[in-house]
């Protein structure tokens, strides 16, 4: 069980380095809301984030119509 763990954060490392290379020089937190981002797009990596989001605005949208 716990090399599962080890290997996940491997793979989660490998697909977060690049991405987090380019935020150089930000303040903490704007940090972790791109290290957030990128945990949900590492999670959701197989969603197209258009649907993703469309579906999510219905959902929102139809709240705040009624």
């Amino acid at each position: 069980m716990g090399n599962k763990n080890f290997s996940s954060l491997g793979i989660f490392w490998r697909f977060a380095k690049p991405r987090l290379l380019n935020f150089k020089g930000t303040d903490i937190k704007t940090l972790l809301l791109y290290l957030k981002e990128i945990e949900h797009r590492f999670n959701h990596s197989k969603v197209d984030v258009f649907d993703f989001l469309g579906v999510e605005i219905s959902k929102n949208f139809s709240r705040v119509v009624r």
